[in-house]
C-alpha cells in the first residue's frame, strides 16, 4: 500500500520535475559557457575560449537568483500539487479510508515531496561546483566554501515545500489567512539564510519540524471526507 502511494505521488509529480529539471539544464548551460540567452560576447574572450558568464563559479554572475527562482517555484509547485489538486479532484476520501493510518498517507506525501525538492536541486550545484572545480579553463581560484551560499539557498527549499503544502491544506479563504503558512516560511527561510551556517542548517531543521507539526494537527484535525 506504501509503496502504491509513493508511485502515484511520484507519477503525479513528475511533470513538475521535469520542468524544474529542464529549467535547471538552461541555468547550467548558460553559466557554464554555452549560454542559452542572448549575451554579448567579446571577440578576445572567444579566442581563449571563454563564455559569456567568465567569472568567478558562485560568486559572480545571477547563477543564485536564477537557481532560488527554479528551487523556490517547483517546491512551492510541489507542495500546491499535493494537496490542491487532490482537494479540487476529491480523492481525499479515497486516500484516507485506504486501510492504512491517515498519518501514514501524509508522510508518504512528505518523504516524496521532501525528497524532490531536495535531490532533483542538489544536483545543479553539484554540477555546478565541479564544472568550476575540474572543468573550468578561466585562471581563476575554486574553493567548495565559495559555494556555501547557494547551499544555504538549498537547505531553505523545504521551509517553502512545507508552507505550500500546509496552505493548501487548511480549509482557510483564499483571499484571508490561507496563504500566511507560505508567506510566514517564505520569510523564515529568509531569516533563517542571514545567519552563518551553523546557525542557518539547525535552525531551518527546527522550524521544519514545526511545519511538519503544523500539518500533522491539521491532518488530523480537517474533515477531508
Amino acid at each position: 500500500m506504501l509503496r502504491s502511494l509513493a508511485v502515484k505521488e511520484l507519477r503525479e509529480l513528475a511533470g513538475i520535475a521535469a520542468i524544474a529539471v529542464l529549467a535547471f539544464c538552461v541555468i547550467l548551460l548558460h553559466f557554464t559557457y554555452w549560454p542559452m540567452f542572448f549575451t554579448y560576447v567579446p571577440m578576445n574572450a572567444v579566442k581563449q575560449g571563454y563564455g559569456a558568464q567568465e567569472g568567478v563559479t558562485f560568486l559572480q554572475g545571477n547563477f543564485r537568483a536564477y537557481y532560488l527562482w527554479i528551487a523556490g517555484l517547483s517546491a512551492v509547485a510541489y507542495g500546491f500539487r499535493q494537496t490542491l489538486w487532490e482537494e479540487n479532484q476529491r480523492t481525499w476520501f479515497f486516500l484516507i479510508h485506504r486501510p492504512i493510518n491517515r498519518w501514514k498517507v501524509f508522510a508518504v506525501k512528505l518523504a516524496i515531496g521532501l525528497g524532490l525538492c531536495l535531490v532533483l536541486s542538489a544536483i545543479p550545484i553539484l554540477l555546478y561546483g565541479f564544472w568550476g572545480a575540474y572543468l573550468r579553463q578561466a585562471p581563476a581560484p575554486f574553493a567548495w566554501s565559495m559555494s556555501e551560499e547557494t547551499w544555504k539557498t538549498w537547505w531553505e527549499m523545504p521551509l517553502v515545500y512545507l508552507g505550500a503544502f500546509l496552505s493548501g491544506l487548511r480549509p482557510a479563504r483564499w483571499i484571508g489567512t490561507r496563504l500566511f503558512p507560505l508567506g510566514g516560511a517564505a520569510m523564515a527561510a529568509t531569516f533563517a539564510s542571514s545567519f552563518e551556517w551553523q546557525w542557518s542548517l539547525p535552525l531551518t531543521v527546527l522550524i521544519s519540524l514545526g511545519l511538519i507539526l503544523c500539518i500533522s494537527g491539521t491532518s488530523k484535525a480537517r474533515d477531508l471526507a
